[in-house]
């Protein structure tokens, strides 16, 4: 912008320069009319008073000499101007033209400077770009194959998963089922176990009672024998008390008996548990 002011300035200046010179010649050559003769030119002839009885044909050349002095006089100033424009024209033209070329060639070198510089740039910049692309489908294609890799193993990481979820599912069934048989094992076995001693203390409070019974008669006859046989009532009181010995004795024994048969069965419930479950973990395993 400021180069184009500066351009507009000077054609300005050198317009108003012409006009001025112009301007000069043309008082110049009004006051050469009308004042003292410019080189080149002829000197005016001053006009001859005319004779009070002087013939037609004098004016008349007179009049032709006196226009023939102003037309030559007029076509060499003209023809002065006129050469004084076209070199101050041609000069104003080869100075402006000198300038604008100037002007034009700076502003060339510098729109090329500045091309190539924008053009290097650009290049520096597209070429980073490109390998920026490269780079990152480079890493896009890692990215992907990473992916499907990941996806692969999760799918199968999955799959056994649900396969051992399902075989989880079936120990777990196996494992309840097993747990409901024992149960059902053990009611049983309870159930059996108390209706033998059930029996057994049955045939123990009948023994009990025949025993008593036995005692009772026993009691009448040694009431009706008293005095023959003190000395065997005696022993028979001695005998009571071994008997009672004797069925403390053997209550205690069928307790211990019973808790042992507790113990043997819980045993043995304990290791098919633990036999059940090793075999379960054997089938997971292998």
């Amino acid at each position: 912008m400021p180069k184009a002011q500066k351009r507009k300035a000077d054609g300005n200046q050198q317009l108003e320069q012409g006009k001025q010179l112009i301007d000069d010649d043309n008082n110049g050559s009004e006051s050469s009319q009308f004042s003292s003769p410019i080189r080149d030119e002829t000197p005016m002839i001053p006009r001859k008073k005319k004779n009070e009885g002087g013939p037609d044909e004098d004016v008349g050349q007179e009049m032709q000499k006196m226009l023939e002095c102003f037309g030559a006089d007029i076509t060499k100033t003209m023809v002065a101007k006129r050469k004084r424009l076209e070199q101050l024209t041609q000069n104003s033209l080869k100075n402006t033209n000198k300038k604008v070329e100037d002007i034009w060639t700076t502003q060339k070198n510098e729109r090329v400077k500045l091309q190539d510089e924008y053009n290097k740039q650009i290049s520096n910049v597209l070429s980073q770009w490109e390998s920026d692309i490269e780079k990152t489908k480079e890493q896009e294609e890692k990215l992907t194959l990473l992916f499907k890799q990941q996806q692969k193993l999760f799918q199968q990481a999955r799959v056994v998963q649900s396969q051992r979820l399902k075989t989880v599912q079936q120990l777990h069934e196996q494992y309840s089922k097993g747990i409901g048989d024992l149960d059902k094992c053990h009611q049983s076995q309870h159930s059996t176990v108390q209706s033998e001693m059930k029996k057994e203390m049955s045939l123990l409070q009948k023994r009990i009672l025949m025993d008593t019974q036995a005692r009772v008669v026993q009691s009448q006859r040694l009431k009706t024998v008293q005095q023959l046989h003190e000395q065997y009532s005696k022993g028979i009181g001695d005998l009571d008390k071994c008997h009672q010995s004797q069925h403390s004795t053997v209550q205690s024994e069928m307790k211990k008996e019973m808790s042992l048969l507790q113990k043997r069965i819980l045993m043995d419930t304990q290791q098919q548990e633990m036999a059940n479950v090793r075999k379960s973990l054997q089938t997971m395993l292998f």
